[in-house]
């Protein structure tokens, strides 16, 4: 299905207008400008990592390939325990930080649960891949998976994010 530029302008802006109203007021605007610039990374390309992860739910969790969308941050938090306390493995909030970061650096799941520390966290993870394999689409793909068929894959789905947001804001 083709897209027009004003229709994929559109989504994207009805996505962030969604967002605003579902974050706190002090997280609305900066929620991946501020950690991507303090990161050194392209905004841009956060908003399409969370497009392709959560297609921008701020309380989606993925428990062993399936997704569940809570409603609220609490029905989020009650679901991830539910499934770190079987041991499950889990993806969490806009980025989908995997509960193996949650616990190689002890972060509480309510703290990467609130949009601004998961986009910033999801960038630093971001950016430790780009540190082993530079500003490029295989640290895009380490960013998702060790997998490199799985690598790929991912890759072309965020690059497509990432040209329907480009497109949308006229870059």
């Amino acid at each position: 299905m083709q897209v027009n530029k004003q229709t994929t302008r559109c989504l994207v802006l009805l996505a962030l207008l969604a967002l605003a109203f579902l974050f706190p007021a002090t997280a609305r605007a900066d929620v991946f400008t501020r950690p991507a610039r303090l990161l050194g990374v392209d905004p841009y390309l956060a908003m399409a990592v969370a497009r392709v992860e959560s297609d921008w739910h701020p309380w989606c969790v993925n428990i062993e390939g399936k997704d569940y969308r809570a409603k609220s941050l609490a029905e989020a938090a009650t679901i991830a325990k539910r499934a770190l306390a079987l041991g499950k493995s889990l993806d969490v909030g806009l980025m989908q930080i995997n509960s193996y970061w949650l616990r190689k650096w002890q972060i509480p799941l309510e703290r990467v649960l609130d949009p601004v520390t998961n986009v910033t966290l999801g960038l630093c993870i971001l950016k430790y891949e780009m540190r082993r394999y530079g500003s490029t689409w295989k640290a895009v793909g380490a960013y998702h998976s060790k997998n490199p068929a799985r690598q790929k894959r991912y890759v072309q789905k965020v690059a497509r994010a990432l040209s329907g947001i480009h497109r949308a804001f006229g870059k």
